[in-house]
């Protein structure tokens, strides 16, 4: 039987954090232009960024599921990539020394953008590199929860077909939300 939303809030976590915090919460960038991608149907939303002569993408994937109420929901998923020299690459790991740097920036550009919006729930997910991702993942969700606790909680590392996804789920949303959202994300 799955877990209630309460009981996996209620969950201990121990973040062992490889970040530099400080870098994270200092890193913003001047100015982030966000666009609607190209599709006139997707109203997704794209921002490129530069952080130490590196070219990223933002990408927040808008979703919708409908309740047991019919009420219909909205949520995102949110991605990032490098561009690798002819594309941009989600395979990206944050290895390098500037880490901290290149999440504070990405993270602090998607609490600016999603701050006043009242999405049903947050999602990272990773379909590749997976565990490395999810580490990457749940930081910056970790982090955004501390901007948003007072309205939604974290569920971590759930599987879904294709990967790993956390959760950042308004306190409100009825107990299926958690499985209509693993069902929506795709590889």
């Amino acid at each position: 039987m799955p877990k209630t939303l309460k009981e996996l809030f209620e969950e201990a976590y121990t973040l062992e954090s490889v970040f530099n915090i400080n870098e994270i919460f200092d890193t913003k960038l001047a100015k982030t232009d966000w666009k609607l991608a190209s599709s006139s149907s997707d109203k997704n939303e794209i921002a490129e960024i530069e952080i130490d002569g590196s070219r990223y993408q933002i990408k927040i994937e808008h979703l919708t599921y409908t309740d047991k109420n019919k009420n219909v929901h909205e949520f995102v998923n949110a991605t990032f990539a490098r561009w690798n020299g002819f594309a941009f690459d989600e395979s990206l790991t944050l290895t390098t020394g500037g880490a901290s740097k290149i999440l504070g920036a990405i993270m602090n550009a998607l609490r600016d953008r999603i701050n006043h919006q009242k999405y049903s729930a947050i999602v990272f997910a990773a379909t590749d590199n997976v565990e490395k991702r999810m580490k990457i993942y749940n930081s910056m969700a970790w982090r955004l929860l501390k901007f948003f606790a007072n309205d939604y909680g974290l569920i971590e590392n759930q599987e879904f077909d294709g990967g790993k996804m956390s959760i950042l789920v308004r306190k409100d949303q009825d107990e299926n939300a958690v499985e209509k959202i693993k069902g929506l994300i795709k590889k």
